[in-house]
């Protein structure tokens, strides 16, 4: 009897690593680089790479990225990712997505950033992962050096 319970408890154990080894956990969005800023009289078209990190053992098939970006706690604009992609496991890939930035926003904005500091940022959405786009929510927040950004090379 005893074997039996050592068996079943090892069964067990096995079974529920195995289940964690392969269940996807959320990713970690974060703001890589602003490639460009197109400025319109009505606001800004804002092109930026976000870098999505997978933090789990298996590949992780991007089918959409959905999200609201605030910078300095004002709701920015919603975006989506371009293009499909696959995360690596244990690894990340770089995102490019666009955001469209009406003009009252951006003063809100501009007047945050006239004060030299780093913007705090926070991008909080879901993440369509695999064929069936199974919804895995994520939320990070962080802040962008703003000067270190615009030096940075198009391609880093």
């Amino acid at each position: 009897m005893t074997r039996m319970v050592a068996l079943w408890c090892l069964i067990s154990c096995c079974a529920l690593t195995a289940a964690q080894a392969v269940e996807p956990a959320d990713p970690v969005v974060t703001i890589r680089r602003i490639d460009a800023i197109q400025w319109q009289p009505d606001g800004a078209t804002l092109d930026l790479t976000l870098r999505v990190e997978n933090p789990k053992g298996v590949a992780l098939p991007l089918q959409a990225l959905h999200f609201r970006c605030f910078f300095a706690d004002t709701a920015v604009a919603d975006g989506n990712g371009l293009a499909p992609v696959t995360i690596p496991s244990n690894g990340s890939a770089l995102v490019p997505v666009r955001l469209d930035v009406d003009a009252v926003t951006l003063a809100v904005v501009s007047a945050a950033l006239s004060t030299g500091q780093a913007l705090r940022y926070r991008i909080e959405g879901t993440a369509e992962i695999g064929i069936t786009g199974i919804p895995v929510p994520f939320a990070h927040q962080g802040t962008l050096d703003l000067a270190r950004l615009s030096s940075r090379p198009a391609g880093s």
